[in-house]
């Protein structure tokens, strides 16, 4: 091989080598650059999913504190706890089914004592311990529908942790039982991955919200409270029922007990509030068949049961 030859080959070869770094140094500069960016819109899409979630909830709180303060509270014979009487456009309004009512007339007559300031920190996560040695808080709140027993939870409890789904504005309810107490709190949003993402997801913004405030602030429904398991919200007595709410409520919410059959001896003395029937009038329709003139008659026999019974009587004429 001559030398032209050589020095060629020797060009070639670095030529080569130095696309080779160029190609490594390229790699290496995105790697670094998704590296770098990747935290940032994950830090960027978090924070915006806590603002946006912080103005939704804003329009919200007062007034269902206002909705709150002036509804009338009754004794409810089925939990014996007082219970709210919202209408039907507040429930609407704030996605509250009846099951809420008792929930927070319990809450509202008997835990704060129509306090609104600390009704204001419930409704906003506050974390609430209530004497409850036998238990009956407990048995009230895991009582509600639908409430689901939870298996984790960074929270203490004696006895099993249940997660209670509210709706749209009050979202979840999270209850446990420790050193002869029962304590609770308002979620902004469950976490069920499996079975609804976008609430879970709304979860991890409200997880975001409190480690940012170095878990000095819990995130419930309608915003944030400065009471935490840490530091909750303690209570010295849950007023009784006859000194909190001592009218009874009239009507009986049909998601506790149905309403008590009549007996067969009431049924039978009950006086029949159905209408007398007329009996109809006979139809005389007539055909010509085979040459003979036929005249059916239909006769309809009305009885107590609305059971028709027709029969029909064919009468022919040479």
């Amino acid at each position: 091989m001559s030398l032209k030859d050589l020095c060629t080959s020797f060009e070639e070869a670095k030529r080569r080598g130095s696309k080779r770094k160029r190609r490594l140094w390229s790699c290496r500069f995105c790697l670094f650059t998704c590296l770098s960016v990747a935290p940032c819109v994950v830090a960027f899409t978090l924070g915006l999913g806590v603002v946006v979630r912080h103005w939704r909830r804003s329009g919200e709180l007062q007034p269902l504190l206002d909705s709150i303060a002036d509804d009338q509270a009754c004794a409810h014979e089925q939990t014996a706890t007082c219970a709210l009487k919202l209408t039907g456009e507040e429930s609407n309004r704030f996605d509250l089914h009846p099951a809420e009512n008792p929930l927070l007339g319990f809450i509202w007559q008997q835990v704060v004592l129509q306090n609104l300031a600390e009704m204001q920190e419930v409704l906003s996560g506050a974390h609430v311990i209530i004497p409850d040695p036998h238990g009956t808080s407990y048995a009230f709140l895991h009582s509600l529908p639908a409430a689901v027993r939870r298996t984790s939870s960074t929270h203490s409890s004696d006895r099993a942790q249940y997660d209670i789904p509210e709706g749209r504005v009050v979202a979840s309810l999270l209850i446990g039982y420790l050193d002869n107490a029962t304590w609770f709190q308002l979620e902004g949003a469950p976490w069920d991955l499996k079975n609804d993402f976008w609430r879970s997801l709304g979860h991890i913004f409200d997880t975001t919200e409190y480690v940012a405030s170095f878990m000095k602030k819990n995130v419930g429904p309608l915003g944030t409270s400065r009471y935490t398991d840490q530091a909750p919200l303690l209570k010295s007595t849950v007023l009784p029922v006859s000194e909190a709410c001592p009218s009874p409520c009239q009507s009986r919410p049909h998601y506790y007990a149905a309403a008590p059959a009549a007996s067969s001896v009431e049924m039978r003395e009950a006086p029949s509030q159905e209408p007398s029937r007329k009996q109809p009038a006979l139809r005389l329709p007539s055909n010509l068949v085979s040459g003979k003139r036929r005249v059916t008659l239909h006769s309809i026999v009305a009885s107590p049961e609305s059971e028709l019974d027709a029969r029909r009587l064919s009468i022919f004429h040479a």
